[in-house]
């Protein structure tokens, strides 16, 4: 419970008012990604997701780790539900999760963990011979 009262400039206070009972927000979750849409290239992962709740999220934030169950470290935020992950190497699964940051600073827990794959390079090719004309 709070009581609110008020201090004037010259120092004086008010009378407290009633108790007020207050209990913060609960914490909101990120919910189901229900899709993610991954894209396949060489050095990078492409990914977007869907807010079906069309909640007021001011951001979200992407940890990103080498192993599912591994440690996982922020890799950047956006205003918009899809990121792009690049300098990454070639042909080596990577695992993702993801934040909401509400307008009010609220954060929601993390998302399910999902997988992204980046495109090994070609092989060079061996066994070539030149021939002159």
């Amino acid at each position: 419970f709070y009581k609110v009262s008020i201090v004037n400039p010259a120092g004086k206070e008010s009378t407290p008012s009633e108790p007020v009972k207050c209990r913060p927000r609960e914490k909101p979750t990120f919910g189901t990604v229900l899709k993610v849409d991954t894209d396949i290239y060489v050095k990078m992962c492409r990914f977007s997701w869907r807010n079906p709740d069309k909640e007021d999220v001011k951001e979200y934030r992407v940890v990103r780790s080498d192993v599912e169950s591994g440690e996982y470290i922020f890799i950047g935020s956006t205003a918009k539900p899809q990121f792009v992950d690049k300098g990454l190497d070639d042909g080596k699964t990577y695992y993702y999760r993801i934040k909401k940051v509400f307008a009010d600073g609220q954060e929601s827990n993390y998302s399910n963990s999902f997988s992204c794959q980046t495109d090994a390079r070609p092989q060079v090719p061996t066994g070539l011979t030149a021939h002159k004309p």
